[in-house]
């Protein structure tokens, strides 16, 4: 299991671009790993409350 800590991303403005590249090269890893062609992160995965990327993984969003 593969986390990515909120934190490790959350910092200032031109962290946006970052975020979005660490988001869209683990969403390929998950569709590569599981075999998903469209997974995508649902909105509330890069909330701040969220503690990990993945624990919402394999619920409806």
């Amino acid at each position: 299991m593969i986390t990515i800590p909120y934190h490790f991303y959350q910092k200032t403005g031109a962290d946006t671009y970052i975020k979005d590249f660490i988001i869209s090269q683990f969403e390929q890893q998950v569709r590569n790993i599981f075999g998903l062609q469209s997974f995508k992160f649902a909105k509330k995965a890069v909330s701040p409350s969220s503690s990990s990327l993945l624990n919402f993984i394999g619920k409806k969003p």
